[in-house]
C-alpha cells in the first residue's frame, strides 16, 4: 500500500494472539479493521510519518558512504574541499567513536552519480572507499520517557529471597536497610571524586572547597545514589576572572583584581567555568553540563567508572546544614534511618517518589524523609524543631537570611521523648497516620510539626516570608512576620497538590512539583498500604515458604496480584509452592499422602474441576466432581407454601441477568435452598475416611469450568452468618451457591421458575451445573511430589499463558496451605 509516495507496510497480528486486526509499523500502531486502519492512513499522525520518512530516503539517496578516512588531516575540511568538486556539500557527519567513516550528503542524486561513476577516489594523497549510503527504514525516535521506564526492581530476585526467608518483620526492615545502604567502598570512592573535583578546580579557583552534603553523608544513602557537591570560593586565578568578566581590561592587563570584581561575577559563569574544568581536567566523565534554569543552577556529569551522576551547586549553605540536621535526628532517634530506608524503597516501587530528573512530578527523597521526619514528630517519636530551638542556648545560625539554629547535642533531648515503638508498629502507623490526611487541604509544617490548613496559613503573614540578602551582618535577621527591610526580597511559599514546608527555608515547599494525578496515586497507594498492613500476612509468617508476607506484603498489588512486579514468577508457564507439615501433628508417617489427598479434594470437590489422573488409572472416575442431588421431598412443605416476599424478590432476582442474590438467613426455606441449589450432605462432613491417600508423587490432569475462586470471601460470609461452620462442608457450600447464582443469572427464566422449577432445578448436582458450560476456563497439569518428610510441593503447569489460570494461582496458593493443615488437625491426620 502507498501513501504520499512513500510504501507504508503493515501486518495482521498472529492467530495465535489474542487481538485481532491490523498494525501500522510506521506509526507502531494498531487498528482493529480494515475501515480504522484507511482512516488511520488519512491521519494527521501517519501523514507526518510518511512525509519523515520521505525526506529520510531523499537524504539517503542523495548521500554517500566514505571509509577509511583515519589517516585524513582536518578530515571533515578534507572531505568537504574534495567532493565540493562534484557538487554542493550539504552536509558531513563523521563517526564520533572511532572516526573511520563519514556520510556525505550531497545537493541531489545527480552529484552522487557523478561520484559513483569514479573508480577510486584520492584525497589528499590517501585512498578512500566510496559506496552509495545504505538506505535503511525510517525509526521513529523513542522519547527519553520509554528509556527511564526500562528500570530494575526496587527488590532484586535474591533481596526478595532473603528478605521472605527471614524470621520476623523487624528483621526483614533492619535487612533491607542493610542491603541498600552505601557500602564503605562506595563512601570511599565518593571521597576520591570529591578530592578529584577539588583539586581540578584548586588552580582556578584557589583555596576553594568541595563540600559534600544530601544522601552520602546524611546517612539515608543507597547504591547509586547522586553524588550532590557544595562549591565554595573567595578568588578567582586572572586568567579566569578575565574570561568571565572581562569589563576593565587594563585591571586585566596588569594581572590586578578587586574583590568588587569577583563578587560582581555572575554564578551562571561560574558554573560554565566549572563544567569547562571538568570536561578539560577530569577524565572519565562524560554528559557535562550545566543546569541553569534549575532552582537551584547546578554543574551536572556522570563518572562512567563509578556509574554516578554528580551535582555540583554553588555556596549551597542550606542544604549542608539541613543535612547536618538530619543526620542528627536519626541518631537522636535511631529507629529513624531504617523507616526512611523502607518508605523510600515503597514509594519508589510504586513509583511515587524517586529522582528528580528522571520521575517528573514525583516526590524527590529529601521531601520522602521529611514526610518519615513529619511522622515521628506527631507520634511523639521525636521532638519537633521549634521546640529543639526553645531549648537550645547556644550561638543562633542565620545562613541566606533564615534561622537555622538547632541543636548538635543529642544526650540532652533524648531524656524527654516518649518510649521507642517497634519499627513493625512505626512502619505500619506511619500508613495509617497519612491516610487519613487530607493532603490537599494542608500544609505539612516540618519547623513547628504541625498540619495547618491552607485557608488559614494563606491568612498567616508567614505565607509571603522576607528575607534578608545580606546574612553576614549578624544583627540581620529573617523577618518571619514580614516587616519591612530596605535590602530585602519576597518570596511567596507555593500550594500545590502536597504541600510540604521545609523546617529552615520557610519560603519552600519540597513537594510542590507533585501534580493533582501524582497526588491520586499517592493517596491511593498510602490507603493499600494501611490495609495491608493490617492482614495478617504483615505480621505472621506464613506456612508456605514462597508468599509474600511482612515488609514484601506492602509490595504486592492486592487489587491485581498476578500484574505486581514482586510476582515476577507470575507471567510463566508452570507455577509451583509448598505445604509444610505442622510441628505438633501426631501422624508424622504419611501426612503428606494425606495432605495430597485433601489437595485433590479441595480441586474436585471445592473448584468443581475434572481430575484425570495420569499415574492411576483405575482411580480417574472416582476423581471426578462428587454429585450431590437434591430431590423434591427434601423441598416439602416450602416448595408447596412459599408465597413470601422473599420468594418474590428470588423470582425478581431468577429473571434479571445482572443481579444476583446470595442467600440470607431472613430467606424461607425454599429460597434458601432454591439459592444453594444443594443441601448439606452428611457424608461430607470433614473426617480422615472422606480424604483421600495419594501415593506420591502423583500427576493429574486438571480441567476448569467455573470461576469458582471469584466472590468466595462474601458467600463465606453468609454461610457463616446462617450456622455453616464444618470447613471443608463449608467451603463445599460455598461453591454450591456460586454456581447456583451462575446458573439462574443464566439459565432459570420467571417462566421456569412458575412452572418446571421443582422438577429440574433441584434434581441438579455438582456436576451437572459445573457442567452446563462445558467451555473450558483453562487446564492444567497437576503434580504432587514429597519435597522432604515434612514437606509437599505442590506445582500447576498451564497448557497456555492465560490470565485465568493465573488469578487461579495466586488464589490457590494463599488459600491451601493453611486449609490442608486446618483439615489435617481436624481429622487428626
Amino acid at each position: 500500500m502507498e501513501k504520499n509516495g512513500a510504501e507504508i507496510t503493515f501486518t495482521r497480528f498472529s492467530p495465535k494472539s489474542s487481538q485481532t486486526g491490523m498494525f501500522c509499523e510506521l506509526c507502531a500502531v494498531s487498528v482493529p479493521n480494515e475501515a480504522s486502519f484507511q482512516a488511520h492512513l488519512r491521519g494527521q499522525k501517519h501523514v507526518r510519518n510518511v512525509e519523515k520518512q520521505n525526506d529520510w530516503n531523499k537524504k539517503a539517496r542523495s548521500s554517500v558512504y566514505v571509509g577509511g578516512i583515519k589517516k585524513l588531516p582536518a578530515a571533515e575540511l578534507s572531505l568537504a574541499d574534495y567532493f565540493g568538486k562534484f557538487g554542493n556539500v550539504k552536509k558531513i557527519t563523521i563517526d564520533k567513536t572511532m572516526k573511520c567513516y563519514a556520510i556525505v550528503e550531497l545537493e541531489d542524486e545527480e552529484v552522487v552519480n557523478k561520484i559513483l561513476t569514479e573508480k577510486q577516489h584520492k584525497i589528499d594523497g590517501v585512498c578512500v572507499k566510496v559506496k552509495p549510503r545504505e538506505v535503511k527504514a525510517y525509526v521513529k525516535p523513542q522519547p527519553k520517557q520509554l528509556e527511564a521506564s526500562i528500570k530494575e526492581p526496587v527488590l532484586s530476585e535474591t533481596l526478595w529471597k532473603e528478605i521472605q526467608d527471614t524470621k520476623d518483620v523487624n528483621s526483614q526492615i533492619l535487612l533491607l536497610q542493610e542491603k541498600s545502604q552505601l557500602s564503605p567502598n562506595d563512601l570511599h570512592l565518593r571521597n576520591l571524586l570529591c578530592e578529584l573535583v577539588q583539586s581540578a578546580l584548586q588552580e582556578a579557583f584557589p583555596g576553594c572547597l568541595i563540600k559534600q552534603f544530601g544522601s552520602s553523608i546524611n546517612g539515608f544513602g543507597v547504591h547509586a545514589c547522586d553524588l550532590d557537591l557544595h562549591f565554595e570560593y573567595e578568588e578567582v586565578h586572572p586568567d579566569i576572572l578575565q574570561e568571565l568578566s572581562p569589563r576593565d581590561k587594563e585591571e586585566m592587563k596588569s594581572g590586578t583584581y578587586s574583590n568588587d570584581t569577583t563578587s560582581a561575577i555572575s554564578a551562571s559563569d561560574v558554573l560554565l567555568a566549572v563544567a569547562e574544568i571538568i570536561k578539560q581536567c577530569i577524565p572519565d566523565c562524560h554528559k557535562i553540563k550545566a543546569v541553569l534554569s534549575a532552582r537551584l543552577p547546578v554543574v551536572r556529569f556522570y563518572h562512567k567508572s563509578s556509574d554516578m551522576r554528580c551535582d555540583i551547586s554553588l555556596s549551597n549553605h542550606l542544604a549542608v546544614h539541613n543535612t547536618k540536621y538530619l543526620r542528627f535526628c536519626w541518631q537522636l532517634y535511631p529507629n529513624f534511618r531504617p523507616l526512611v530506608f523502607v518508605v523510600r524503597a515503597w514509594m519508589k516501587h510504586w513509583e511515587l517518589a524517586g529522582g528528580v530528573h528522571t520521575n517528573g512530578p514525583r516526590l524527590n527523597n529529601y521531601a520522602v524523609t521529611l514526610l518519615v521526619l513529619f511522622y515521628l514528630q506527631n507520634t511523639q517519636q521525636m521532638p519537633s524543631l521549634a521546640n529543639m530551638v526553645k531549648k537550645h542556648q547556644g550561638q543562633k545560625v542565620l545562613i541566606n537570611g533564615w534561622d537555622c539554629t538547632f541543636p548538635t547535642s543529642v544526650s540532652n533531648f533524648r531524656r524527654g521523648l516518649h518510649s521507642s515503638s517497634p519499627i513493625v508498629e512505626l512502619l505500619a502507623n506511619f500508613f495509617t497516620f497519612y491516610a487519613e490526611v487530607e493532603f490537599s487541604n494542608v500544609v505539612l509544617d516540618l519547623r513547628s510539626a504541625g498540619i495547618v490548613q491552607v485557608s488559614e496559613f494563606l491568612t498567616e503573614k508567614s505565607f509571603v516570608v522576607v528575607k534578608c540578602n545580606h546574612p553576614s551582618n549578624s544583627n540581620t535577621q529573617a523577618s518571619v512576620n514580614g516587616g519591612p527591610s530596605s535590602e530585602s526580597k519576597a518570596q511567596t511559599f507555593k500550594i500545590g497538590s502536597l504541600n510540604v514546608r521545609d523546617p529552615f527555608e520557610l519560603t519552600h515547599n519540597v513537594a510542590a512539583n507533585v501534580n493533582e494525578k501524582q497526588m491520586k496515586l499517592f493517596t491511593k497507594c498510602i490507603r493499600n498500604a494501611a490495609l495491608a498492613s493490617k492482614m495478617k500476612l504483615y505480621r505472621t509468617k506464613p506456612q508456605s515458604s514462597e508468599a509474600a508476607w511482612g515488609l514484601l506484603n506492602l509490595f504486592v498489588n492486592h487489587h491485581n496480584k498476578h500484574t505486581d512486579a514482586s510476582e515476577s514468577d507470575a507471567n510463566s508457564i508452570e507455577q509451583r509452592f509448598n505445604i509444610k507439615k505442622p510441628t505438633n501433628t501426631a501422624n508424622a508417617g504419611n501426612w503428606c499422602d494425606l495432605a495430597a489427598g485433601v489437595v485433590v479434594v479441595v480441586f474436585r470437590d471445592i473448584f468443581a474441576m475434572s481430575i484425570n489422573s495420569v499415574d492411576m488409572e483405575d482411580t480417574a472416575e472416582q476423581l471426578q466432581p462428587s454429585a450431590v442431588t437434591y430431590s423434591r421431598e427434601d423441598c416439602g412443605e416450602e416448595l408447596q407454601n412459599c408465597s413470601s416476599p422473599c420468594n418474590k424478590d428470588f423470582d425478581r432476582a431468577g429473571a434479571s441477568e445482572s443481579r444476583k442474590r446470595p442467600a440470607s438467613p431472613t430467606d424461607c426455606g425454599f429460597c434458601k435452598r432454591a439459592k444453594m441449589l444443594l443441601s448439606s450432605p452428611s457424608s461430607a462432613d470433614i473426617s480422615s475416611s472422606n480424604i483421600l491417600t495419594i501415593s506420591l508423587p502423583y500427576t493429574a490432569e486438571c480441567t476448569a469450568t467455573q470461576r469458582l475462586w471469584e466472590g468466595r470471601r462474601k458467600a463465606r460470609r453468609n454461610l457463616v452468618k446462617s450456622g455453616k461452620s464444618d470447613l471443608l462442608q463449608l467451603e463445599i457450600e460455598v461453591s454450591k451457591m456460586l454456581l447456583s447464582d451462575k446458573s439462574m443469572d443464566t439459565s432459570v427464566t420467571r417462566e421456569s421458575i412458575n412452572h418446571s422449577f421443582s422438577e429440574d432445578l433441584m434434581n441438579t448436582t455438582v456436576s451437572s451445573i459445573g457442567s452446563a458450560d462445558t467451555t473450558a476456563v483453562f487446564a492444567f497439569t497437576l503434580r504432587l511430589e514429597l519435597v522432604d518428610e515434612n514437606t509437599l510441593g505442590v506445582t500447576l503447569i498451564a497448557t497456555s499463558k492465560n490470565s485465568d489460570f493465573i488469578t487461579f494461582y495466586h488464589h490457590i496458593k494463599s488459600f491451601l496451605p493453611g486449609f490442608v493443615i486446618k483439615c489435617s488437625k481436624q481429622c487428626d491426620i
